[in-house]
């Protein structure tokens, strides 16, 4: 894998330095978030009208490409290579 990263100090080599370190970040909390989900049945991944039923803006089209992921982690896919577009942030709260 280090080979097709093309060498420390290259872009490559820092973007999977970068995913790395984040990926041993998120270690624990994946584990922990798990854990939740075997004791409760509560998803690990979850729309945003299941995370936020009181918040009527979860519930539209327009959060339909973004998700949580665990009670903290709000994941909302771009795929465009322009600035990323505003989405509504609900409060903090679950049922």
């Amino acid at each position: 894998m280090w080979n097709l990263a093309g060498g420390e100090g290259t872009p490559n080599y820092q973007g999977i330095v970068r995913v790395m370190r984040l990926r041993e970040n998120l270690r624990q909390y994946v584990k922990d978030t798990n854990a939740e989900t075997a004791a409760t049945g509560w998803p690990m991944v979850r729309a945003m009208v299941l995370a936020f039923p009181q918040d009527p803006a979860c519930a539209g089209a327009d959060v339909e490409d973004q998700f949580m992921f665990g009670d903290d982690w709000l994941v909302s896919v771009s795929t465009r290579t322009t600035p990323a577009h505003q989405k509504p942030r609900p409060e903090k709260s679950k049922p």
